[in-house]
């Protein structure tokens, strides 16, 4: 948001491009993080009785 504010008092076109490699960005950061989970089972958060 605070970003957002401050790309809107840059000339258009450059806030569009910078938006667009600040996504490009974020989702390749997302994909590398999920890459590296692993799967767990529900009954992994609880202890056993």
């Amino acid at each position: 948001l605070t970003l957002r504010k401050h790309l809107g008092t840059f000339n258009e076109p450059f806030a569009c491009k910078l938006e667009v490699m600040l996504r490009s960005f974020e989702q390749q950061t997302l994909t590398i993080e999920m890459q590296g989970m692993k799967d767990t089972m529900l009954t992994d958060y609880f202890a056993r009785k």
